[in-house]
Order: structure tokens, then sequence, then C-alpha cells
């Protein structure tokens, strides 16, 4: 009887056990795998970032010496890699789309958050940090996309000067 009820105790330990140590086994893989394609891009870009963050499945890092942002997001099990160059960039701003529920009680919900990237003689860029559609939950994505347009700005005007000067 003893025996049983340890052998029944085990199975029902391993039963909830396994499929927890899974998840986070696969949540993880993704993970690695985004900073490996982020380490790997930066090198073979010969990157030095002077400002660089992560968070969900989004890298960003910024090289202030050479100009250049590298972002990565992971979309749909695929990293997706974009290489901005500031050198010809015109202006950066952010994008927030919110969406109102209808009623007595409504809400806002965060709906996207985008930056976009104008420049002189090229397409504009967008990169998309937060889609309600594709992103679980909200991680202040808000003051994220903020402070890195803000930092973009700063090194537009450090490059507008440098410009100048010369």
């Amino acid at each position: 009887m003893k025996l049983n009820m340890i052998a029944v105790s085990i199975t029902v330990l391993l039963s909830v056990l396994i499929p927890y140590l899974l998840l986070l086994y696969y949540g993880k893989y993704d993970s690695r795998k985004l900073k490996k394609t982020f380490k790997l891009e930066a090198r073979i870009n010969a990157l030095t970032f002077s400002k660089k963050e992560h968070w969900d499945l989004n890298y960003l890092g910024l090289d202030s010496i050479q100009e250049k942002l590298l972002f990565i997001q992971m979309i749909d099990k695929k990293p997706i890699v974009k290489l901005l160059d500031f050198k010809n960039l015109k202006s950066v701003d952010l994008e927030t789309i919110e969406m109102k529920t209808p009623g007595k009680h409504s809400r806002v919900f965060l709906e996207e958050v985008n930056i976009h990237f104008k420049y002189r003689n090229e397409p504009d860029l967008m990169i998309q940090l937060f889609n309600r559609s594709r992103d679980y939950f909200e991680s202040n994505e808000v003051q994220r996309a903020q402070s890195w347009v803000n930092e973009f700005k700063i090194l537009l005007n450090n490059t507008a000067k440098i410009k100048k000067a010369a």
C-alpha cells in the first residue's frame, strides 16, 4: 500500500513537472536563438554598441560611432534582422496606436508601438516594437520606445552638428 502511494505521488509530480520544464526549455530556446543571431550580426557588421537592450523577443543595439542600429525581432519563430543606417536619416518619430473599447466603462488598450525612420534619399523604414495581435502582454513598450527615440534624436543632433562644423 505504501509503495503504491509513492508510485502515484511520483507519477502525479512528474506529470506536472515535465510539461512545465519543457515549456521553460522551449521558451528559452527562442531567446537563445535570438541572442546568438544578435551577436553574429554584430560581429559580421563590426558593431560596437553604445547602448543595447532586449525584452520579450526584441533586441536593439545602437552603435554611435558607425551610426547604425541593429534591430532583431522574433516573428513566427523566425528572426527578422534590420540594420538601419543613420547617415542619411532626416527624422525619427514614435507612433502609438490605441484602441478604446465602447461602452460605459470604456478602457484604452495599446494596439501597436512603431518607430518611423524618415530618410532623405531613401524610402522610409518602420520597426514595430509591439503588436497586440502578436505579443501576449505589454511590457512598458511605450516608455522603452520613447527612450530609444530620444537616444536616436540625440544621435541625429550630434551628427547634424558635426556636418555643420565640417
